[in-house]
């Protein structure tokens, strides 16, 4: 609600907002929110995908007691 409130211009808007304004009161447009959704997890795959080893390994050196 915090950044309903702040962001005025819808330019500025975040993520989860710009998903939230497909969301009518009788109407749901599902290949836009679908559309973002997926084109909104790119970055964290790719992310994820670079950094898989330091990733697991950060994991699995918290798992084991010393």
């Amino acid at each position: 609600m915090l950044p309903i409130l702040l962001l005025t211009d819808y330019r500025d808007y975040t993520l989860v907002l710009t998903i939230n304004m497909f969301f009518g009161k009788y109407s749901r447009e599902w290949s836009l929110i679908l559309a973002s959704l997926i084109l909104s997890s790119i970055p964290i795959v790719v992310i994820f995908a670079v950094f898989q080893r330091w990733i697991i390994q950060g994991i699995t050196d918290g798992a084991v007691k010393g």
